[in-house]
C-alpha cells in the first residue's frame, strides 16, 4: 500500500478543509493514514484510562481501607468505655448491697468483736506494709485512710500501695469493705487479743461462711483471717 508524502498529506487537509474532492488512489492512501493513527491514539487513550482506572480503584480502596481502620478504632473505644463503665456500675453495685448488708444484718456482739479484730490487724497490716515503701512519707501518712485519699494524686503512693495489695493477695474492694465495718462498728466494738480470740471460736472461718451473708463482705473477711492466722499481720497486736 502506497503512503501520502508529507506534501500529498498536507494538500489533503488543504483539499478536505476547501472540500476539493480527492483522486481514488489518494483517498485509499488517506483512509490507510488516517486509519494507523486512529489505531495509535485509540491504543494510547485505551492506556491512559487502563491507568487513570487502575489508579481510581486503589484510590478508592485505599479510602474504603481507612474509613474501615476508623470505624475498627472507634468501635474499640467504645468497647473499652463500655466495659469500664460496666465494671464502675458493677463495683458500685457491690458496694451499695455491701453497705446494706453491713447494715442491715445483724451479728452478735461476740462475732462483732471477733470481726473486728481481725480487721484491725488487717488494716495496721497494711498500713505498715506501705508505709514500708515509703519511709519518707510516713509522716504525711498517719493511717490507711489517708493513704486512700492521697494514693490517687500520687503516683508513689499508688504504686506502692497496689504493689502491697497484689503481694497480699487483696484488691481495693476488700479493704474498701473491712474499712466500712470497722467504721460502723468502732464505737461499740471491742479488741479481742490472739488468746481471747480463740477462747471464743476455734474455727473463725466457719464461722464467717455461716452468718455473713454479703459475698464481699466475707470474701474479705476470710481474706483478712488468712493473712493473720498466717501470722503476717500481727504485729503490734500481740498480747
Amino acid at each position: 500500500m502506497r503512503l501520502l508524502s508529507p506534501a500529498t498529506q498536507s494538500q489533503v487537509c488543504v483539499n478536505i478543509h476547501f472540500h476539493t474532492p480527492l483522486h481514488e488512489d489518494e483517498q485509499r492512501s488517506y483512509i490507510s493514514v488516517c486509519t494507523e493513527q486512529d489505531i495509535k491514539q485509540v491504543t494510547k487513550w485505551e492506556q491512559q484510562s487502563c491507568v487513570f482506572l487502575e489508579d481510581g480503584v486503589e484510590t478508592k480502596l485505599q479510602c474504603i481501607q481507612a474509613q474501615f481502620t476508623m470505624l475498627d478504632t472507634s468501635m474499640q473505644k467504645l468497647s473499652e468505655s463500655s466495659e469500664l463503665q460496666s465494671t464502675t456500675l458493677k463495683n458500685q453495685m457491690e458496694e451499695n448491697e455491701m453497705w446494706a448488708s453491713l447494715v442491715e444484718d445483724r451479728y452478735t456482739s461476740v462475732e462483732v468483736n471477733l470481726f473486728y479484730s481481725y480487721i484491725c490487724e488487717t488494716i495496721h497490716y497494711v498500713h505498715s506494709q506501705v508505709l514500708e515503701k515509703l519511709p519518707d512519707l510516713k509522716g504525711a501518712l498517719p493511717t490507711l485512710s489517708s493513704i486512700l485519699r492521697k494514693k490517687g494524686k500520687n503516683q508513689s503512693i499508688r504504686i506502692a500501695w497496689e504493689s502491697v495489695l497484689e503481694r497480699l493477695g487483696l484488691h481495693e474492694g476488700n479493704v474498701e469493705a473491712l474499712c466500712a465495718f470497722f467504721i460502723l462498728h468502732s464505737y461499740d466494738a471491742c479488741y479481742y487479743p490472739v488468746k481471747q480470740r480463740q477462747n471464743y471460736s476455734t474455727d473463725i472461718s466457719s464461722v464467717i461462711t455461716k452468718v455473713v451473708k454479703n459475698q464481699l463482705f466475707r470474701h474479705s473477711l476470710l481474706s483478712a483471717v488468712r493473712l493473720v492466722e498466717d501470722g503476717k499481720a500481727w504485729g503490734g497486736f500481740q498480747d
